[in-house]
């Protein structure tokens, strides 16, 4: 394995629970970290390898690899050890055996937490321990960051907790209506089955959804790439799709959708572009809360044909002309956009990186009190020089 290098302080989530170790890191990385993540039996090997500036121990029962890592670990000195063991750790473990480890603490030990954690509360004590003298300290706190990745985490759990209570409602309901099957009108209980049912699949595709768009949200802040998955994709399909669905979530408004292309079909990433639509379609419906028409136009770029052009158009709010250059930027709103409805900031600048790691571009054209108009443009087939290798920026 090859050491990384990276501006960003290094954090080693030890662990042998992969959701766990994905959830925190996850989350670390949206703080401004480098994660690693390891099993507890590697563990001993990255810290050497590694030399990270904060060991992340999640213990789950006493004598596992991990315990046996922390006694290790804290109780050779920083000569027989070398800079390793000047690494401060950040201890997670059951109360039982937290308080098995109390007895041996020691100064290298910057916290000893019981779990069930809370996230802000492993935040904190991972901070302080990359004050220690020794250890790389990260990047200067930025208040308006910090606040904005704490908006995003909070309106991504609220996000979720709805198609969530959506299931568990309609897991309520089947119950009733399996009783239902023993009385005097079977076929309409069936009939309630298979709309409840659907509606579950309705709900659980959406937090799947929600839970992908957060994933990618995490990997575009920490400067990752996308993995497209491309194949021939019709455009006009998804748009009609999309726009069907977002109808029947309100009454105010009402989407249409214009093309004179029966089909346009082009080599994409047919899920990401759904996401890219679903943003600009929620977008367009959120912001424009009295109401109105909104526009889906498809069509061919008219200069060569080799491009197809959908934009959405709504006769909502606007974005202020100050703001108009910033609202694709991660965690940037309009001035105006608050005090209308909630928001992280992170779907426009999502949709923006996969229309751009396709190829494309999306612009904004708006009037404050008017309306806006996005437009995607996509080159039929990606050029496979414009979309970067994992790591590497798009060229500006």
């Amino acid at each position: 394995m090859n050491t990384l290098t990276t501006d960003r302080p290094r954090l080693l989530i030890v662990g042998d629970d992969p959701a766990t170790a994905t959830l925190l890191g996850d989350f670390f990385r949206l703080d401004g970290f480098e994660t690693i993540a390891a099993p507890e039996a590697e563990a001993a090997r990255l810290l050497e390898l590694q030399r990270p500036a904060a060991v992340v121990l999640d213990l789950v029962v006493p004598h596992s690899p991990g315990f046996t890592l922390f006694h290790d670990v804290t109780s050779e000195q920083p000569s027989s050890r070398g800079a390793s063991s000047a690494v401060p750790i950040v201890v997670c473990a059951a109360p039982g055996g937290a308080a098995a480890l109390t007895s041996v603490r020691t100064a290298q030990v910057a916290a000893l937490l019981e779990t069930p954690v809370d996230l802000e509360q492993l935040r904190n004590a991972v901070r302080r321990a990359i004050g220690y003298p020794g250890a790389p300290r990260p990047a200067a706190v930025n208040p308006e960051a910090d606040e904005a990745r704490d908006e995003f985490v909070a309106t991504a759990v609220h996000d979720l907790k709805n198609p969530v209570a959506a299931i568990r409602g309609q897991v309520f309901l089947l119950r009733r209506h399996l009783r239902a099957l023993e009385g005097d009108d079977p076929a309409a209980a069936m009939a309630a089955l298979t709309r409840a049912l659907g509606a579950i699949d309705r709900a659980a595709t959406h937090t799947l959804t929600l839970l992908n768009a957060t994933l990618d949200a995490v990997r575009l802040r920490s400067g990752e790439s996308l993995e497209l998955e491309t194949r021939p994709t019709d455009l006009v399909a998804l748009a009609r799709a999309a726009a069907d669905t977002y109808q029947e979530a309100t009454d105010r408004h009402k989407l249409e959708v214009r093309t004179k292309e029966p089909q346009l079909v082009g080599m994409w990433d047919g899920f990401r572009l759904e996401r890219v639509l679903e943003n600009l379609l929620s977008n367009a419906i959120k912001y424009s809360p009295r109401g109105g028409a909104i526009t889906i136009t498809i069509r061919l770029d008219p200069a060569d044909g080799a491009w197809a052009i959908l934009s959405v158009r709504d006769h909502g709010a606007g974005i202020p002309a100050a703001d108009l250059q910033r609202v694709m930027q991660p965690f940037q709103r309009g001035a105006n956009a608050s005090a209308i409805a909630p928001g992280t900031g992170i779907g426009l600048a999502g949709a923006r990186r996969i229309v751009e790691q396709h190829g494309g571009t999306l612009s904004v054209r708006s009037v404050e009190g008017v309306g806006s108009i996005f437009s995607v443009r996509l080159p039929l087939r990606t050029p496979h020089a414009l979309v970067p290798l994992p790591g590497k920026p798009l060229p500006s």
